[in-house]
């Protein structure tokens, strides 16, 4: 019985060793993984009163499952969605709208539902968008926004779709621009919209792209941002009446990196300051949340190890930096999305772990609650 017990807890120090963080900056309060047979990714997540939501992606059966925790970490609820992706979620007084996707019989489908504040279906909705790709959905006095597009060949389309709340469609605005335009990412403020991606230059690179349009798909101005190289938006907030872009940069570093880019530009697109942020060799961001005039970013970087860790940097609005930190987790984790909660931070996204065997890898939801130090 000795023997086997010490072989039990020498099992369990590799296993915490295998997949533990080592955030300089903060502790870890708690952590959910969810390890199933399936694939699995937090995308999106947001806080209610003293409750945390994630939305996880189960892309092999195109399901969605909506999760709860307190701030103690106890799993609450988990909501099953069928035949929908999610690509992103609005708050709304008396409940939510989540926007996603479905593929049926190789047809690409855009899907809204409506859920209440118990996470209960109200209402839900496919639309078969022809070719199109979904970006984002912004919930706006009353009014669900759909913005999608797709490249022709010669031309981009930028289409904007207006659903009352009874998801009936209102009204529709097409912008039409010449070359490859890629959108990201959509924020709004009064009746404008900005958003931002990347643009095909002349010279076959990629530059950042920044365009403000009203509610009717005008456009007011247009800004492309890069160099030489690969340059492109995937965040836009609006804040402090400034528009602040996240992105990545490939032409002012070293050859063949890529470092975090963040911008601050006024109302008419002049940029009151511009940085780069190295946290490895390449880096991706995928989320931006501001708050209490600080800005916090998350996604991950490829280290000279061949992993992706995940990171958090944190600024002030000056562009000043108050740490960059990795999760320096030994293998592959990816950071998603953020919630700042007073001095915690909730961190989720997903990691690389074997399933049945050393030889078999899935990728897993992870939700980690960090407190700084």
């Amino acid at each position: 019985m000795k023997k086997i017990h010490t072989k039990f807890l020498f099992f369990i120090f590799i296993l915490i060793s295998i997949y533990s963080f080592s955030f300089e900056n903060f502790i870890e309060e708690w952590r959910y993984e969810n390890r199933n047979i399936n694939d699995n990714k937090i995308v999106a997540s947001l806080m209610a009163k003293d409750t945390y939501i994630f939305f996880e992606n189960v892309e092999q059966t195109q399901n969605m499952n909506i999760i709860t925790f307190s701030k103690e970490g106890k799993k609450i609820k988990e909501v099953k969605l069928n035949d929908f992706l999610l690509i992103n979620v609005e708050k709304k007084e008396n409940g939510y709208v989540l926007f996603g996707k479905y593929n049926f019989e190789g047809k690409n489908y855009a899907s809204i539902y409506l859920l209440n504040n118990e996470l209960n279906i109200i209402k839900k909705n496919y639309y078969f968008i022809d070719g199109y790709t979904p970006i984002k959905m912004l919930y706006k006095e009353n009014n669900i926004v759909v913005f999608c597009d797709k490249y022709d060949g010669k031309n981009s389309i930028f289409k904007e779709i207006i659903y009352d709340e009874m998801l009936n469609e209102k009204s529709t605005f097409e912008n039409i621009e010449k070359g490859f335009i890629k959108i990201n990412d959509v924020d709004t403020y009064n009746d404008t919209f900005y958003i931002t991606g990347w643009k095909d230059n002349t010279d076959s690179k990629l530059d950042m792209y920044i365009s403000v349009r009203t509610i009717e798909n005008k456009v007011l101005w247009t800004k492309t941002f890069g160099g030489k190289s690969d340059d492109k938006g995937y965040k836009i907030k609006i804040y402090d009446n400034s528009i602040i872009i996240g992105g990545t940069n490939e032409s002012y570093n070293e050859k063949n990196n890529k470092d975090i880019w963040i911008l601050r530009l006024s109302n008419e697109g002049n940029i009151i300051w511009s940085k780069l942020y190295d946290s490895g060799f390449l880096d991706e961001i995928n989320d931006i949340k501001i708050k209490d005039q600080k800005i916090y970013i998350t996604g991950y970087s490829i280290t000279t190890k061949n992993d992706e860790d995940s990171y958090i940097l944190k600024l002030n609005l000056k562009g000043e930096k108050d740490y960059l930190d990795l999760s320096n987790f030994l293998g592959t984790d990816i950071g998603n999305s953020l919630i700042i909660d007073d001095k915690k931070l909730i961190l989720s996204g997903f990691f690389v772990s074997s399933k049945n065997s050393e030889e078999t890898t899935g990728i897993d939801s992870l939700i980690i609650l960090l407190n700084r130090k």
